[in-house]
């Protein structure tokens, strides 16, 4: 098990073998452990992958659409680093049917949506292909900010300018792989968001990330229906053709659970369908103490890290201790997050700077601020990341993993609180009993 609690004596030992960390805590003030309702992993990923592309949903067959459009160049766009997708499992199968259909190896493009993200890594490249084909397919990440590198190819109905990456769109074909999960925005991850924010560009995503839409009532989690941000990017996604697209589920131990391929539209919504059945956790008490990460691949940095600090409002209160540990070996990742803090005593304060300096990666930042003004205290830990950072941005922090669990006791002002631990609670839709 990744995360575990196991009766010590008269203690409990949590352990996190993620962030190789663990913290002891009276037996008698453990509310528990929690997780989501358990999603199966597949026994044989790679099967199922090629039986979700052999079959696909609402499509030809990709080497049917290749032949029947005699495209010689494919693009194929896969997610960055930090979002966890087992592309792996598909990429050969995938490059298998366009050779098949007379592309070849050097004509298929595998670009990496950063959205406003940093570009892939040697590693992360090396990662998407088996050596079948690694050195033998072209490969880069989107560059939203090189103006030169993008090409308008319409708008939206709302007038923002769709402006994609020139080179994934000049091919024949175009491919997206992603994977498919609950987005504080968006609604859902995967499908049309490989597009945008994918492989847009700056100016494009920008448009689509402003405060107003952001703060809109309809941009919630889990809701696609009626989500202006998620319209947009379907629009975005359609203006640009996406010819196939290979959807993936993942389980809380970063295994995969289930695999959709076809028409891009239809096999995401086949993906949330078989996802929403696990989302449901009701808690039986409200704890004194939330302790919460955000496990792998977000922990990589602060900007993707905090996204478990932002889920919790509808049961934290300024009773409520949220302590947040993860290890951000990348620092922060974005000083967009932290400049409305910058001069900021206040949530009032740093709100009023963000909407008179609005930039696109504040995102998270606003739906944070949502999440200060519960009064809930926000105790924060990371190796990657200087404790200043965490008490400018309103929050407090510690000093080492030992220090962070004294604290969060200290601020709790009891001598035995509850102390639930809630490992990705991003995941989920969280209310009490």
């Amino acid at each position: 098990m990744t995360y575990s609690a196991i009766p010590i004596g008269d203690k409990i030992r949590y352990t996190d073998e993620v962030e190789q960390v663990s913290f002891e805590i009276p037996k008698e003030d453990f509310a528990g452990l929690i997780f989501g309702k358990p999603m199966a992993s597949l026994p044989d990923p790679y099967a199922a992958t090629r039986a979700a592309i052999n079959a696909p949903m609402g499509s030809l067959r990709l080497i049917d659409i290749a032949k029947g459009r005699r495209a010689k160049t494919a693009s194929v766009i896969v997610s960055d680093g930090t979002r966890g997708v087992p592309t792996h499992l598909a990429s050969d199968y995938i490059c298998d049917e366009l050779v098949e259909a007379g592309i070849a190896p050097e004509d298929i493009l595998f670009i990496v949506a950063v959205g406003l993200h940093r570009p892939a890594t040697e590693a992360e490249y090396r990662a998407l292909v088996s050596d079948k084909y690694y050195g033998k397919v072209k490969m880069i990440s989107s560059t939203p900010y090189d103006e030169a590198s993008s090409v308008c190819i319409g708008n939206s109905s709302r007038g923002t300018p769709v402006e994609v990456n020139r080179q994934a769109l000049e091919c024949d074909l175009h491919i997206a792989v992603g994977r498919t999960q609950l987005h504080a925005m968006a609604g859902w991850s995967g499908g049309r968001k490989s597009v945008l924010p994918g492989i847009c560009s700056y100016k494009t995503i920008f448009a689509n990330h402003t405060a107003q839409m952001i703060l809109d009532p309809m941009t919630i989690r889990g809701k696609l229906e009626g989500n202006p941000m998620a319209i947009e990017m379907q629009e975005a996604a359609d203006l640009y053709r996406v010819d196939y697209g290979v959807t993936f589920v993942v389980n809380d131990l970063n295994e995969t659970s289930a695999v959709f391929a076809g028409d891009l539209k239809t096999s995401h919504l086949a993906s949330i369908d078989y996802i929403t059945g696990y989302l449901e956790v009701k808690l039986d008490e409200k704890p004194d103490i939330f302790v919460i990460t955000p496990g792998a691949p977000f922990n990589q940095n602060f900007y993707q890290a905090s996204r478990p600090m932002r889920h919790l409002n509808s049961v934290i209160d300024p009773h409520t201790v949220v302590a947040f540990y993860a290890g951000c070996p990348e620092g922060v990742q974005s000083e967009d997050m932290q400049r409305p803090f910058q001069n900021a005593h206040t949530v009032e304060e740093a709100e009023k700077w963000m909407f008179d300096n609005w930039d696109v990666q504040m995102d998270d930042t606003l739906l944070f601020l949502k999440s200060l003004r519960t009064g809930a205290k926000f105790l924060c830990y990371s190796p990657g990341v200087e404790r200043e950072v965490f008490e400018r941005m309103l929050c407090l922090g510690a000093d080492s993993y030992e220090d962070f669990m004294k604290r969060a006791y200290e601020l709790s002002g009891k001598e035995h609180p509850r102390v639930m631990f809630y490992p990705m609670c991003q995941n989920y839709f969280t209310s009490l009993k």
